[in-house]
């Protein structure tokens, strides 16, 4: 079978966008490809610390412009299934912080939901953007934004992705009015212990601090009005919100010996993540069982990485957008298309632990399939 093409994520140049140092010390290198809709991709991931202020990342850094690439040839996310963010966290910070009404600007909104529906009800005017060409946007972009023209702009965890901190910020800045509210939310590095996700996803380039977040925003004028993990809509993050000021000079934190703690930590669990990605494989590749695997996405994409599953393995997913997400070296089947996979099935591999209840009660009330429990498997990267 013909291999798909893979593309290499270019890499630029990148020094601490905290204190500046240059000289930084590895924590975890590690190659992945990743699959999107109509392509496959190289990601090169070298995460560091900074010796003199501890802020952790990437360098040599993924290349902006081919990330939005990638970004926008993504799979959507939460399609048909429920959202994984608290609504009314996100409505008390915005109500709380954000004095004006007139225009409010949601950065990295994915699909449209109840949440962009009550934001209509608090400004006159509400625009998202969003990389992904599958999902919602009402704006082409922030540059199309002018400038001194919003009242609130908000970001879901979007800036752990952004290669280029500074300039995201310094946009962010431009549209706002004077006095403008900016709210950020991101993982936190003390929770990957408990989270590993923001650990091992591949498109995360930044892993911050309060501290660090706040250092590095007040670099670009944005004075720090709160931070806090309770006000956050996701557990394993914290929301800060800032205020639009001039750009400012602050004490650059020392948080090397804690955050290298914290991140090789969330290392140690990582590493218990994958050596249950190997047993499942081990399963996938050795028995000759009837088996389905639920959910295309990362986690499985990583599970069958190498593999041309035989004909025991089914793949399933509820999104019928997913049918190719292997390039051909597999196919994903929608429920009621498996209904015989399923009917015969001796194992299932889960790939995704949030929505695993549901789908296992899902299986014995639509389609009268149990599992025991020894034949249950659930991977992923919470």
């Amino acid at each position: 079978m013909r291999q798909p093409r893979v593309t290499p994520i270019p890499l630029d140049p990148r020094v601490c966008d905290c204190c500046g140092e240059q000289s930084l010390e590895s924590l975890w290198n590690y190659d992945h490809e990743a699959v999107t809709i109509s392509d496959r991709w190289l990601f090169r991931v070298r995460n560091v610390i900074c010796p003199e202020c501890g802020f952790v990342f990437t360098p040599p850094v993924l290349n902006g412009a081919e990330l939005l690439r990638y970004y926008g040839d993504s799979f959507t996310r939460f399609e048909g299934q429920s959202l994984d963010y608290d609504i009314e966290k996100r409505l008390c910070v915005i109500e709380q912080f954000i004095a004006g009404r007139e225009l409010f600007v949601e950065v990295g909104s994915n699909l449209m939901s109840s949440f962009q529906d009550q934001l209509t009800a608090l400004f006159e005017q509400v625009l998202t953007h969003e990389p992904n060409q599958s999902a919602d946007s009402s704006c082409d972009g922030i540059d199309s934004i002018a400038d001194d023209s919003v009242d609130g702009i908000a970001h879901y965890f979007v800036l752990e992705h952004v290669p280029d901190i500074a300039g995201f910020l310094r946009e962010m800045n431009r549209v706002l009015r004077s006095g403008g509210i900016m709210i950020c939310e991101v993982p936190l590095l003390s929770l990957y212990e408990d989270y590993i996700s923001p650990l091992i996803l591949h498109e995360h380039v930044n892993h911050f601090t309060q501290d660090t977040l706040a250092c590095i925003a007040a670099k670009q004028g944005f004075e720090l009005l709160h931070s806090s993990q309770e006000k956050c809509s996701r557990p394993f993050g914290f929301v800060s919100v800032f205020r639009k000021s001039s750009p400012v000079q602050v004490s650059v934190p020392k948080e090397y010996e804690r955050n290298k703690a914290q991140f090789n930590n969330g290392k140690r669990q990582a590493d218990l993540y994958f050596q249950r990605m190997h047993s499942a494989r081990e399963l996938v590749t050795q028995s000759d069982d009837p088996i389905i695997i639920w959910a295309a996405n990362e986690t499985s994409n990583r599970l069958l990485e190498g593999v041309i599953p035989r004909e025991n393995v089914c793949v399933i997913d509820s999104s019928s957008g997913k049918k190719d997400f292997f390039s051909g070296r597999c196919a994903v089947l929608q429920p009621n298309a498996a209904r015989k996979q399923i009917a015969k099935a001796e194992y299932i591999i889960l790939c995704t632990q949030r929505h695993a209840p549901t789908i296992l009660q899902n299986l014995e009330t639509e389609y009268g399939k149990s599992f025991e429990e020894s034949r249950i498997r659930i991977i992923d990267r919470l």
